[in-house]
């Protein structure tokens, strides 16, 4: 890329966003940094230095090199904010065969996503439907361009999700999020209905008995079949509800083909 410059100790930056490229020159077993310079510049280094304290990315561990949590790979320009929409709608209706207000709500949560910490409390973007819905694909589909995506995945414990979101500060995707064990639900609805707001936390005893406290404010895709029981957090989703459909756009793949996941890391790498 042209932003990119001899790896190395940059100044006093304006902001780092921490960037992963498997495919890149750098050392593959470390994140690296993009870092916006007082001057207007972006360079990419492997530390930054903020308030007078130098700051070192994390190695990569089996949950990045997993895809469990994705990064986008350099900056890359994106033109107008305009025109950065018109390829966000775009990628949005080459994978799925959803309404006009469903692409545009995906297309704004998604974009609110990458600027979350600038607000002290946020909606949940819920996607809605029965099986053969195709949910699964939509809540993908949507958080693939959103910040710093961490797939939860499904049959996913309370204590994973909030170590998760405590590590990563992303977008958390929880799949088939309807939770049949009591228990298990009642522990995630608390989970989410303490990560909306700024500050959020979930606490936690140790082995030794000492107090963790896990951060678990940021922006969250949900899939599920049914609404929430529970009314404080069913007040704070934005719902796409899905319809089974008699057919299907016919230019929609069946399956997901390769050039998704590199369209999907081009427009991170835009946002």
């Amino acid at each position: 890329s042209h932003l990119r410059d001899a790896i190395g100790f940059v100044g006093e930056s304006e902001m780092a966003e921490s960037i992963y490229d498997r495919d890149g020159d750098g050392d593959d077993q470390t994140l690296l940094y993009a870092v916006s310079l007082p001057s207007g510049e972006i360079a990419i280094a492997d530390s930054a230095l903020h308030n007078n304290c130098k700051l070192m990315p994390p190695r990569v561990n089996k949950t990045i090199q997993d895809e469990v949590v994705l990064f986008p790979s350099c900056p890359e320009e994106y033109g107008t904010e305009e025109e950065l929409d018109a390829s966000m709608r775009a990628y949005i209706r080459r994978y799925l065969d959803v309404p006009r207000f469903g692409e545009s709500l995906i297309l704004h949560y998604a974009k609110m996503t990458w600027v979350y910490d600038r607000f002290n409390a946020l909606p949940y973007f819920r996607v809605l439907g029965d099986s053969g819905t195709a949910k699964t694909r939509t809540g993908e589909v949507a958080s693939r361009i959103c910040y710093r995506p961490i797939f939860g995945g499904v049959a996913t414990t309370a204590a994973v999700l909030f170590r998760l979101a405590d590590r990563y500060q992303g977008t958390l995707f929880a799949d088939e999020a309807d939770y049949s064990r009591s228990d298990l639900t009642a522990t995630i609805t608390q989970v989410l209905n303490a990560g909306y707001k700024r500050g959020g936390t979930v606490a936690r005893c140790d082995a030794d008995n000492e107090v963790e406290v896990f951060r678990v404010f940021g922006p969250k895709i949900l899939v599920t079949r049914k609404r929430f029981s529970d009314v404080a957090l069913e007040s704070r989703c934005l719902t796409l509800e899905l319809v089974e459909k008699a057919t299907i756009r016919s230019d929609i793949s069946f399956h997901l083909p390769d050039a998704f996941y590199a369209e999907a890391l081009h427009l991170r790498n835009r946002l």
